[in-house]
C-alpha cells in the first residue's frame, strides 16, 4: 500500500512573525546561576519542550550582578507552576514579573540582530525549501515506504506499553536501506540491544545501526586480496560499499530522531530520513521546532519525510 510522504524542509513561510508571548521571569543574583538553571529544567522543563527552541533561558539583568531567567509562558500557568515560582523566589531571594518574547525565530540574520536585543535568541541560517528539493517522490518510493513502515509498526505496537519506551525520546526501531538496490542493510530496535550496548545510554537504535554498518565496512576493507573468497564477492555485489558510511542509504524510523541521532546521520551521509511519529519533545527534524536538516553551515543535508498512512488519515477525518 502506498503511503503519503510529506517533505519537511524547515522553512514554512518567507514571512517573519511578529507575534509575542508573555513569560513569567525570575530576577536573581548571578551567584545562583547554575543552581537556578538546573531547577528551571526540573520544575518547568526545557524551553524546547515548551515549544521555544529559539530562546535562551537566561540573560544578564540591567542591574549589576543580577540575572533574569525565563520560567514558562503565562498561558501555561497552573497551580503547580505557581507554587514552583514562589519557591524559587523565596529560595533565591528573587523577584517575579513578566516579560514579552518573540514566539518564532527570525528568518534573517539582520532581523535576529534587532530582536535579540529584547531577549537573547538562538539563530540558525536555514536553507530555502527549493534548494533541498531534488527529484520528485515516485509511486515506487511511496510503496516502498509503506512496506518498511509496516515492518516497523508491527514491531513497535507489540512493545508500545513497555515503560522504557515511554521514557525513550527517540526512534525505537529503524531500518537502513540501500536505495540503489532496495536492500535492507541493517535493522535495529531498542528492546533487543546487544549486551555490549545495554548500559550505554547514547546507543540509541539509530546509533547502533550506524555502528553495525561501520563494523561491516571495516571488516570488508581489512580483508586482503588473498582472502577474497566467493562469499566476499557476494557481499560486494549485494551491498554497495562507498567512501562514506551510509551514502545512498535511506533511514526508516518509527519515531522522529533526537538531535544526537539526527546529527550522526548527517555525519554518515544518508540520503533520506523517513519517520512515522513526530517527536514533539526531542525531535531534531521539525517535531520540536528544531530543523537540523536546514542548517546551512552543516556540510551535508539529507531530505526528511513524515510518512502518513492515507487510510488512517481518512478514518481520523470521519470521526
Amino acid at each position: 500500500m502506498s503511503w503519503v510522504l510529506d517533505e519537511i524542509c524547515g522553512v514554512e513561510s518567507d514571512a517573519d512573525s511578529e507575534a509575542m508571548e508573555p513569560f513569567y521571569v525570575l530576577s536573581f543574583s548571578n551567584k545562583h546561576g547554575s543552581m537556578v538553571m538546573k531547577l528551571l529544567t526540573n520544575r518547568f522543563g526545557t524551553l524546547v519542550q515548551q515549544g521555544y527552541p529559539h530562546l535562551k533561558r537566561i540573560k544578564k539583568h540591567t542591574e549589576t550582578d543580577q540575572l533574569i531567567a525565563l520560567l514558562h509562558p503565562v498561558r501555561l500557568d497552573n497551580l503547580s507552576y505557581k507554587d514552583n515560582r514562589e519557591d524559587l523566589k523565596t529560595q533565591f531571594q528573587g523577584e517575579l514579573h513578566t516579560h514579552d518574547v518573540y514566539c518564532e525565530q527570525p528568518k534573517s540574520k539582520e532581523l535576529w540582530a534587532i530582536r535579540t536585543k529584547l531577549w537573547p535568541l538562538i539563530f540558525h541560517s536555514s536553507v530555502s525549501p527549493e534548494s533541498l528539493r531534488h527529484e520528485d517522490i515516485t509511486d515506487e518510493d511511496s510503496l516502498r515506504a509503506g512496506e518498511y513502515m509496516k515492518i516497523l509498526r508491527t514491531r513497535s505496537e507489540k512493545l508500545d506499553n513497555a515503560d522504557f519506551l515511554h521514557q525513550f525520546q527517540c526512534s525505537h526501531d529503524c531500518l537502513l536501506v540501500d536505495a540503489t538496490s532496495n536492500q535492507v542493510i541493517c535493522q535495529s530496535f531498542h528492546s533487543m540491544r546487544d549486551e555490549k550496548y545495554a548500559f550505554r545510554t547514547t546507543y540509541h537504535p539509530i546509533m547502533i545501526a550506524i555502528d553495525q554498518v561501520a563494523l561491516r565496512d571495516r571488516a570488508c576493507k581489512d580483508q586482503s586480496a588473498a582472502q577474497d573468497t566467493e562469499e566476499n564477492h557476494k557481499l560486494e555485489k549485494s551491498t554497495t560499499l562507498t567512501s562514506y558510511l551510509c551514502t545512498s542509504y535511506d533511514v526508516y524510523a518509527d519515531v522522529e530522531p533526537c538531535v544526537m541521532c539526527a546529527m550522526a546521520l548527517i555525519h554518515s551521509r544518508v540520503r533520506r530520513v523517513i519517520f512515522y511519529k513526530k517527536n514533539d519533545s526531542h525531535g531534531a527534524l521539525g517535531g520540536s521546532g528544531i530543523f537540523l536538516q536546514s542548517i546551512k553551515s552543516l556540510n551535508h543535508h539529507y531530505r526528511v519525510f513524515h510518512a502518513r498512512n492515507p487510510i488512517e488519515s481518512e478514518h481520523k477525518l470521519l470521526r
